[in-house]
């Protein structure tokens, strides 16, 4: 008898724990992220954070740390320069969300570009690369290990496929979300718009 109960008690709790994930998941891909930011803000405490770091080299030439932007919302993203569709239109997306922004929640975001090849993408070329999306942007490459470490610190993939007319990469196409203090908050998936980023990060400012 006391299995049973002990069973259909930890059936119901299953059943209640995916039943509320689905549930915030449902809200989230309707565009209504409030329920799981105000989740978020009340778990997390709880949590042990998980930290983004990296040691990167910007389109300046000056090495950076996600120290460098401490106090700052970073809003990163793993691409390259060659990708001719999903990195444009994702970086397009980011443009247009800190522009919808006001200027003081802009300012507190640090938007960054984090190449997966390094040995095309220079600082020179990132340079001239990040003009074509918003003043703010910072693109930042490495030697081959710092953007691997860079990448594996916040889940995003590097690993190249054999080149197709079509894409010579294959990477993870997400915005990956960073507080002031430098620890993770969330995965953006992409393609998304502007408009549902300039959402996200007001909700969470």
């Amino acid at each position: 008898m006391i299995r049973k109960t002990v069973f259909g008690f930890g059936v119901a709790m299953t059943a209640l724990l995916i039943g509320t994930v689905l549930w915030f998941w449902a809200h989230d891909m309707l565009g209504d992220h409030s329920q799981s930011v105000a989740l978020q803000k009340v778990v997390q405490p709880y949590m042990t954070p998980r930290r983004a770091s990296f040691s990167l080299v910007d389109h300046t030439g000056q090495v950076v740390t996600e120290k460098t932007y401490k106090g700052r919302m970073l809003l990163v993203y793993f691409g390259y320069t060659e990708c001719t569709d999903v990195c444009p239109y994702d970086l397009a997306a980011v443009s247009g969300a800190l522009d919808q922004l006001s200027e003081a929640m802009a300012t507190k975001m640090q938007p960054i570009f984090v190449t997966i090849d390094p040995d095309i993408d220079t600082p020179e070329l990132l340079g001239r690369y990040r003009k074509l999306f918003h003043p703010s942007l910072a693109a930042l490459t490495g030697t081959k290990a710092q953007v691997t470490a860079a990448a594996r610190a916040f889940g995003a993939s590097t690993e190249k496929e054999p080149p197709t007319p079509f894409s010579p990469h294959d990477h993870a196409a997400n915005l990956f979300l960073v507080n002031p203090t430098g620890d993770f908050l969330r995965v953006i998936r992409t393609p998304t718009t502007s408009d549902e980023v300039a959402t996200i990060l007001r909700l969470y400012m």
